[in-house]
């Protein structure tokens, strides 16, 4: 049976800033690396033999909702959610060096990527990541707590650098409205979060 497939509307935001900033190379270049990031958490977690339960669309890439026969140990999910951003990075240096037509642009695009979804604010990468390694330096619950912490302090940041580079420079509203989308995302609410989001 396929998966359930949503986009949410940040999604579509993030296509439609895409192609009004460009509607050429870089729009289709940012979609392939997208691709290519998600498709890396994917067969990592197949590896594990985790299922693909629901697939959710969003503008900072997709949440994948994973169904395991038995809880994944700490180093499996580390690995899953380590493996996209690692992907990006690692074609970044490659396509760096490689002689091709537009090679520093499509670097730029799998580099911005890989470091972008490093940051430890939810939902990236980079969150659950950091969530993992203190739940396991120190309990689930403390770790939890921390990462939730930390990602609603650095979404505040982000939002406020953006509004002052946007008011100071008159420029690109692409961080203010990606920052707002993640401190949108990190404010107080109940929710219960998966086990396996990546």
């Amino acid at each position: 049976m396929t998966p359930p497939v949503e986009a949410s509307p940040g999604f579509f935001l993030m296509l439609a800033l895409l192609l009004y900033l460009d509607g050429g190379l870089l729009f289709w270049a940012a979609l392939s690396a997208a691709l290519l990031h998600e498709l890396a958490h994917f067969a990592a977690a197949r590896s594990f033999g985790a299922r693909l339960r629901r697939l959710r669309l969003t503008a900072a890439g997709a949440e994948m909702q994973l169904q395991t026969p038995s809880p994944l140990p700490y180093p499996a999910e580390f690995t899953i959610a380590a493996v996209g951003p690692l992907t990006n990075l690692a074609l970044a240096l490659l396509l760096a060096n490689l002689p091709v037509p537009h090679h520093d642009l499509l670097a730029g695009v799998h580099l911005s990527l890989g470091v972008f979804n490093l940051l430890p604010v939810e939902p990236l990468d980079g969150s659950r990541l950091l969530r993992l390694l203190l739940a396991a330096l120190h309990n689930p619950q403390w770790g939890e707590r921390s990462a939730e912490r930390l990602s609603l302090t650095l979404a505040a940041t982000l939002a406020a650098l953006g509004l002052v580079m946007f008011l100071c420079g008159g420029g690109n509203p692409s961080l203010l409205v990606t920052a707002l989308w993640l401190l949108s995302r990190n404010l107080p609410k109940r929710k219960k979060r998966p086990h396996s989001r990546f």
